[in-house]
């Protein structure tokens, strides 16, 4: 591993396909023990590893057993250096979803969902999404409804995103949804969605 990480090329390239095995969901225990040397990399590697490296963690995000082994690496501070770019090639969008799912509803880390628009970067996505629109516009990237108000529900548990849910008119954009469903976990997140603004339910 270190004569990989040594050479730009192959770390590169390694890392590539790390990021591509990442879609096999049998090969994120393996995968996971590379979590702190990725992270490490992440200052010293182009814009577009940093941005493999970003749905790398993505995708490792929607499994629950890796996000504590992911938040102990770090990856949070690579995620907000990605939205804060606004460079595509960091995939800013991918990683609005992956901090929405390591992100429970009181990490303390949650001001920093607000402080960077993680939710309107969440909210602005679902909304192209369902017109069958790319995300962000004029770009080539389609994403998908359920994953996408996946993370828009757990942001919701957490009393106060709802309000800032609610400005951006969530209700509409899930009534939207809903009225053109393709798959049964976009209702259910939805559904769920709903549940936290409306019945104020509390943090605990």
């Amino acid at each position: 591993m270190n004569d990989i990480l040594n050479d730009s090329n192959l770390r590169d390239d390694a890392l590539r396909l790390l990021n591509n095995a990442a879609g096999n969901f049998a090969t994120h225990s393996t995968l996971l023990e590379q979590a702190p040397s990725i992270v490490n990399l992440f200052d010293d590697v182009s814009p577009t590893v940093k941005g493999c490296i970003v749905t790398f963690v993505n995708v490792l995000a929607y499994n629950g057993e890796c996000r504590a082994t992911l938040l102990d690496a770090g990856v949070l501070r690579l995620l907000i250096t990605s939205i804060q770019s606004h460079d595509p090639l960091l995939w800013p969008t991918d990683a609005a979803i992956a901090i929405a799912n390591l992100v429970d509803r009181d990490h303390p880390a949650m001001h920093e969902v607000r402080d960077n628009h993680v939710i309107e970067l969440l909210t602005d996505a679902l909304d192209s999404t369902i017109r069958d629109e790319p995300f962000p516009a004029g770009s080539h990237e389609f994403y998908t409804d359920w994953k996408l108000m996946m993370g828009i529900s757990k942001l919701a548990a957490n009393v106060q995103n709802r309000e800032i849910l609610k400005h951006h008119k969530i209700h509409r954009t899930i009534k939207r949804a809903l009225s053109r469903i393709r798959n049964r976990n976009t209702t259910y997140y939805a559904l769920k969605t709903i549940w936290y603004l409306d019945e104020n339910i509390p943090n605990d």
